[in-house]
């Protein structure tokens, strides 16, 4: 997930400026395949009207209400499981939920946790959460990301 990040940054700086339109679409194939990776992250472009732009990574999709808020107890439990296990993360550590795409019988959210682990500069996490539910019972979980990047 992080070498479509790393070619977005060699493509801008190749290019000279963050602002050009080859810069812009090279953000825009790295989120195509970010998004097919189930990324919890994207590469965001903020260009500037006198020239030039800043390129930062973010999380994906749009702040809202998770699909475990209508889940039942036993997929809640397992859910928490996977992310305890995985990465030693905690409930009380969730500091909001995104969604990506909430179309049934697929969920893929990135779950953002306070981590003082975390490398990041405001000390956070992102794991993509990605649920498939099953026509015959049962529920996929996934994650994907890494634990304290």
């Amino acid at each position: 997930m992080y070498k479509f990040i790393i070619i977005y940054f060699i493509v801008a700086s190749l290019s000279g400026c963050a602002g050009n339109p080859t810069a812009v679409r090279g953000a825009e194939l790295a989120n195509k395949d970010l998004l097919k990776e189930r990324s919890p992250y994207r590469v965001d472009v903020k260009v500037f009207e006198g020239g030039g732009a800043v390129t930062s990574t973010v999380w994906a999709g749009t702040k809202g209400i998770s699909i475990m808020e209508s889940a039942d107890n036993t997929l809640k439990s397992d859910v928490w499981k996977f992310f305890e296990k995985q990465c030693g993360l905690h409930k009380s550590d969730l500091r909001e939920v995104r969604v990506v795409q909430h179309k049934h019988p697929f969920y893929y959210e990135v779950w953002v946790f306070n981590d003082k682990e975390s490398k990041r500069d405001d000390e956070t996490t992102g794991i993509s959460l990605i649920l498939n539910f099953s026509p015959s019972g049962g529920t996929d979980i996934n994650l994907v990301g890494s634990c304290h990047p």
